[in-house]
């Protein structure tokens, strides 16, 4: 795959049913001209603004490139810890080596998209639906979001003894051993 079908592939625009239900964003650190989030703040890589490398205030909301999700998650986390409010949407791969280090014991929340999103190309405007499951994930302060019967909120509030995944208010059947996450 070229480096321009890549980023091609990384411009796709957070659809609008959930910018909708998000609290006021202070910052995009991955925005696009074409960006539906309506961020008070936008920083753009066309632009020269590497959203990675410039401080991060208030409420955060990103919709990170794909082929860089890892480093996108550990900066919302870094912002988390700082007790101010990161909000991702992001592939929803559980077992996957960021969601164990970055998500699973250090998020406040995992808003599971039921379904498969479709995304707006921001040049084509062309509505593709993405062949993956998408999360919402919030670190540091729960803001208030609005309630959609499409996500369903779990919290990953910490491990028990025998190293299982606590999810409090699900069943028992989304009780995941870290283990079977990882492949042991």
């Amino acid at each position: 795959m070229s480096r321009q079908t890549e980023q091609r592939n990384d411009e796709w625009m957070t659809p609008f049913w959930i910018t909708e239900m998000l609290p006021h964003i202070d910052l995009d650190p991955c925005s696009h001209p074409s960006s539906t989030v309506g961020a008070a703040n936008q920083y753009d890589i066309r632009r020269g603004e590497d959203g990675l490398k410039l401080p991060w205030q208030g409420t955060v909301f990103c919709n990170p490139p794909y082929t860089k999700t890892a480093r996108w998650l550990a900066r919302c986390r870094e912002h988390g810890e700082s007790n101010r409010t990161a909000i991702a949407l992001v592939p929803a791969v559980p077992g996957d080596g960021p969601w164990m280090r970055e998500i699973w014991k250090r998020a406040t929340k995992v808003g599971f998209i039921l379904g498969r999103l479709q995304f707006r190309h921001p040049e084509t405007h062309e509505m593709v639906t993405r062949g993956r499951g998408h999360a919402l994930v919030v670190w540091g302060p729960m803001p208030h979001l609005q309630p959609h019967p499409r996500i369903v909120w779990v919290e990953p509030n910490g491990t028990s003894p025998n190293n299982q995944i606590i999810f409090s208010g699900m069943p028992e059947v989304l009780t995941f051993s870290t283990q079977r996450l990882q492949g042991g």
